[in-house]
């Protein structure tokens, strides 16, 4: 896997090499041992690639320069669209780049491609299903490893795809890395561009003939309605902040574990964007990442609006966010989820279809009756869920979320969205006496809580014991603002 930064690059006339490994022209070649001096002056500005198969050579790797440039003619028939090309030698036509590997990476790493507006708090649920997140760019972060079953039921990460390789935010970086990148598949093929937010300007069908081209070219069959393999390509310019990722547990980890994810190795391809010492200025970046899909959410969360369930009250929490305050608690086959003010019951649907086995309770009996009836609907069926795992099972009772009649220790996560100030209807509490005798007993029942509402409530949560892993806003409309919190219960309390 490859990565696309700018270096000059020493090449001799008519792309002749001193190499171990000599083929004909158009083709690639490695070489453990490049040029030491430039013999022509357009190499000091141009770009050439090596391909690398066993990925074992060090110094530069790049491509013969004219295959996505000028200098093509066609050499047999179209098919699907595609005509295959034969380049010619000379001189290199394009921009000054070259491809280093990514080093101390495991052997696979990850694209994943980021939705909604909230990077961050995409990333964080991203790790549910993932290990080693990282953003990289606008719309983008990379992982060492996912589990594709994690991945169909995530709700602000699109795809997941395992990446070739990544360069700048244009059309030849795109090329350079596709062109260098060891393929080891077999079977049709077929290219799918994305730009982030038109961040790039990139024409992304322009991108997806070029791309679809090189695979051609390079002996692939395409097919553009059911291929064997897609491959993604995912421009994205913008800004990100250093430090924005967090120290949180990984998908599979005792909840006491805990790894931080930094900017590491990648710091060397940004270029900060702001006053000098400002630990915090914003970093901007350009990138393309390419990679072959591995794993794409379910995107059917428009079948359960709210409006649309069986039973429904105004202020429901959207099935997006639901979903994703759900797999940030740990929801998942064979784990347990509590709510203790599940209201209409649509938190604890969405953790019910990626697996895990949900228990509610409400104080008042409308609202439990209603969480039965919306429970009962999406998930008593023998049909496994979209997400393609067993739906999990249900109770609901009337109670008390400052006394809830569990055991220690009873669910693997809980999450509550608080009452809303002047739309809450609390018959026996203060709001804030409710509050904090819900965190209070979510901790004993639970060694992780996510709690929503319209205000910070982390003041109270350190009180009665907990720990602040993150907290982020979610802006709904112009009047409410979702805070979310993710607490943990330290590994070392009783």
């Amino acid at each position: 896997m490859y990565r696309c930064t700018r270096r000059t690059v020493a090449v001799a006339p008519a792309m002749t090499y001193s190499s171990p490994y000599q083929r004909t022209p158009g083709d690639f070649v490695r070489t453990s041992d490049p040029p030491s001096e430039p013999t022509t002056d357009v190499a000091r500005s141009r770009f050439l690639c090596f391909d690398d198969p066993m990925r074992t050579t060090e110094g530069v790797t790049g491509m013969e320069p004219s295959v996505c440039g000028t200098g093509i003619r066609p050499a047999v028939s179209p098919v699907n669209g595609f005509t295959r090309r034969q380049p010619r030698t000379g001189s290199p036509t394009r921009k000054n780049a070259s491809l280093i590997r990514e080093r101390g990476r495991h052997s696979t790493v990850y694209l994943l491609e980021l939705g909604g507006e909230d990077d961050v708090f995409a990333a964080r649920e991203a790790r549910s299903a993932a290990t080693g997140v990282d953003r990289i760019a606008p719309g983008l972060a990379v992982a060492r490893g996912i589990v594709p079953e994690r991945v169909r039921g995530l709700a602000y990460t699109h795809r997941a795809s395992e990446l070739l390789g990544r360069g700048d935010a244009d059309l030849a970086s795109a090329c350079a890395v596709l062109e260098a990148a060891a393929i080891d598949r077999t079977g049709s093929v077929a290219v799918r561009a994305t730009d982030v937010h038109g961040s790039s300007g990139v024409r992304t069908e322009r991108a997806e003939r070029e791309l679809g081209q090189i695979l051609f070219d390079r002996g692939f069959a395409v097919d553009l309605e059911e291929p064997d393999h897609l491959l993604r390509v995912v421009f994205s310019e913008g800004t990100v902040e250093p430090g924005e990722t967090t120290t949180v547990p990984e998908f599979g980890e005792d909840h006491g574990a805990h790894e931080s994810h930094e900017h590491g190795g990648d710091n060397d391809a940004l270029e900060a964007d702001g006053a000098d010492g400002d630990d915090r200025a914003d970093v901007r970046v350009s990138v393309c990442a390419l990679g072959w899909l591995a794993a794409e959410s379910v995107r059917d969360f428009g079948t359960r609006a709210p409006t649309d369930k069986p039973f429904f009250q105004p202020g429901s929490m959207d099935p997006l966010l639901a979903r994703a305050v759900a797999n940030v608690a740990g929801a998942r086959p064979g784990a347990t989820i509590l709510d203790p003010m599940c209201g209409t019951g649509g938190v604890l649907v969405e953790a019910g279809l990626v697996g895990a086995n949900v228990i509610g309770t409400d104080a008042q009996a409308k609202m439990a009756d209603g969480a039965r009836e919306n429970l009962a609907h999406f998930l008593e069926t023998d049909e496994p869920s979209p997400t393609g795992v067993s739906r999990g099972s249900w109770h609901v009772g009337r109670g008390d979320a400052t006394r809830l009649p569990l055991v220690d220790d009873a669910a693997d996560g809980v999450i509550f969205d608080a009452p809303y100030g002047r739309q809450s209807k609390i018959d026996t509490h203060r709001l804030e006496d409710l509050v904090s005798g819900a965190l209070a007993e979510a901790r004993r029942i639970a060694p992780r809580a996510v709690v929503v509402a319209d205000r910070s409530w982390i003041e109270e949560a350190r009180t009665v014991g907990w720990e602040l892993e993150s907290a982020f806003e979610r802006r709904v409309h112009r009047s409410l603002t979702r805070y979310v919190m993710v607490l943990e219960r330290p590994a070392d309390s009783n």
